[in-house]
C-alpha cells in the first residue's frame, strides 16, 4: 500500500481512494471461512462421535468399546505390530548386521559396498564413521585392483586411518592428482 501511494504521489495524483475490501472478497469469506485448528474446532464443540476419540489438543485418544460405549484407556497403552511374520523390517538383525560391518577392515567394507550395490556406513581407525555409496567403493575397488603389489599393501592402512585420508584415496580413484 505504502508504495503505491509513493509511486501516485510521484505521479503528482492528490488522493487515492483503496477499497477495504471488495464485495468479491466477501462473498468470498462467507463461501471460504479461514481455516481452523483441531484446538479450536474441540473448544467450539466437535460432533459426540468423534469428541470421544480426540483429547483437548488434538490428540488421539487411545480407547476400546464395552458394552456399546467408548472408554477411554488411561495411561499409556502399547501398541502391538500387526505385521505378519517375514514381512518388514527385522530390527534385531539389521543393528546386528550394521555393528558387524563398521568392525570390518575399511578395504572390505568398500568391496561389499561395491557387491551388493548399497551404501554403507564404515568406520575408521580414529573412531569416525562416514556413509559411502555404491559408486564411490566401486571406483576405490576397481582402483586397487589395477594397483602394483608394493601399492596394494599401503592402501587398506592409507584407508583405514581417517575420513580425510579416505576422501584423497577417493580423489585418486576419481583420477585427481592428491
Amino acid at each position: 500500500m505504502r508504495r503505491l501511494k509513493d509511486i501516485l504521489k510521484k505521479a503528482e495524483v492528490e488522493e487515492v481512494v483503496i477499497p477495504e475490501k471488495s464485495d468479491f472478497d466477501i462473498q468470498f469469506e462467507e463461501i471460504m471461512p479461514t481455516p481452523k485448528t483441531v484446538k479450536q474446532l474441540y473448544n467450539e464443540g466437535l460432533p459426540a462421535h468423534l469428541k470421544k476419540h480426540v483429547d483437548a489438543d488434538g490428540n488421539k485418544v487411545k480407547g476400546k468399546w464395552v458394552k456399546g460405549k467408548w472408554v477411554p484407556i488411561k495411561g499409556k497403552s502399547k501398541d502391538k505390530d500387526v505385521t505378519p511374520k517375514g514381512y518388514g523390517p527385522d530390527e534385531s538383525v539389521e543393528h546386528e548386521v550394521e555393528e558387524e560391518s563398521l568392525n570390518e577392515d575399511v578395504l572390505a567394507t568398500l568391496q561389499k559396498i561395491a557387491k551388493e550395490h548399497q551404501a554403507q556406513k564404515v568406520k575408521f581407525d580414529n573412531k569416525k564413521t562416514m556413509t559411502v555409496d555404491a559408486q564411490t567403493a566401486n571406483a576405490i575397488v576397481r582402483a586397487y585392483e589395477k594397483l602394483n603389489d608394493a601399492n596394494k599393501a599401503k592402501l587398506p592402512g592409507l584407508l583405514n586411518k581417517s575420513p580425510e585420508h579416505f576422501m584423497k584415496v577417493v580423489d585418486l580413484a576419481y583420477g585427481g592428482k592428491s
